[in-house]
């Protein structure tokens, strides 16, 4: 099984970073990756995701800090865990620096549109909202409720799908 979580989290603040004089965003981690669009967080665990209902866990990996102020802003977004439910999507990202405990916290929630294919599964959230923990997170400047940008997560697996969904 492969997948990414394709996410730009939010551009405004990324363009608020990097106009900032010594504004930085470093990607941490690995795995994933980072384009001008978007951070690739790569699957790590769907132990707890059932490919029937389409709900449960993903565990996706990858890490990005961003810093500012002379280390006066600094937040990390790191290996995001998509909660799938009948009801949308909760979003928890790990806010601990890299090499110390894992520090979750609930950052947003989202309607998704699914689409199953033959081979996978991917989920389209085009207007995830932060929530009070998340506003937290990126220096209260952010209220509880706002939008951030989409996000695209997609989950293949050749047998599962060619077996269960042909």
């Amino acid at each position: 099984m492969t997948g990414v979580m394709q996410w730009n989290i939010k551009a405004a603040f990324r363009a608020y970073v990097s106009a900032i004089p010594d504004g930085t965003e470093q990607w941490l981690s690995s795995a994933g990756s980072t384009t001008a669009d978007a951070f690739h967080f790569d699957l790590t665990d769907a132990s707890g995701f059932d490919f029937d209902t389409n709900t449960g866990r993903l565990v996706f990996a990858g890490a990005v800090r961003f810093r500012g102020y002379r280390g006066a802003l600094l937040v990390s977004i790191a290996d995001p865990v998509l909660d799938v439910g009948p009801a949308g999507i909760s979003i928890s990202v790990n806010t601990a620096s890299p090499g110390t405990e894992s520090d979750y916290l609930l950052f947003a929630t989202a309607e998704a549109s699914i689409t199953v294919q033959p081979h996978g599964v991917s989920w389209h959230a085009a207007s995830p909202r932060l929530t009070a923990e998340g506003g937290m997170l990126l220096g209260s400047v952010y209220p509880e409720g706002t939008e951030l940008d989409p996000f695209i997560c997609t989950l293949t697996e050749e047998n599962h799908f060619e077996e269960n969904h042909a």
